[in-house]
């Protein structure tokens, strides 16, 4: 059997084929990149963490299992430093020389922040919910009004 005389469905179904597992592959070696899901977070010593705490850079600060995970205010890169299992990291903190006072302006800046986060959210939905209560008040009048010509008309004919 020569190639002028296969089927063109069957040929259809080979290019076909061929362009959604080439098409897959590609998507395969994408992901597996690695950078598909963003850059990894940086790994840094404790020490340096200590002194991005000391000097007030840290923008948000979230303990994750034996990971302390950062952001500074300066760049919203993500840092990472491993701690103990067992150690809490106000304990690491604090032995490394970070007084309660800063941990305690670290986490009034946070809530602070998470506050003002809030009152955003509550203004835009509260501005939506009036928006949307207007438009409902406004096709009622509408609807209203479209429903009193009909029944006029009715009344002088009748």
């Amino acid at each position: 059997m020569t190639e002028s005389d296969q089927d063109p469905g069957v040929k259809q179904f080979v290019k076909n084929f061929l362009l959604v597992f080439f098409g897959l592959l590609i998507i395969a070696g994408i992901i597996s990149s690695g950078n598909f899901f963003g850059p990894k977070p940086e790994e840094i010593s404790t020490s340096k963490l200590v002194q991005e705490v000391q000097a007030g850079e840290v923008k948000k600060l979230t303990v994750r299992g034996s990971r302390i995970e950062i952001i500074l205010h300066k760049e919203d890169k993500e840092q990472v430093v491993q701690k103990e299992p067992g150690e809490s990291a106000v304990e690491l903190l604090t032995r490394y020389g970070v007084t309660s006072e800063q941990l305690t302006i670290l986490n009034q800046n946070l809530s602070a922040a998470n506050s003002r986060i809030k009152d955003v959210d509550v203004a835009d939905e509260s501005t939506e919910f009036a928006k949307q209560n207007i438009l409902v008040q406004s096709g009622t009048a509408m609807l209203a009004q479209a429903n009193a010509v009909p029944i006029a008309a009715l009344q002088l004919l009748g």
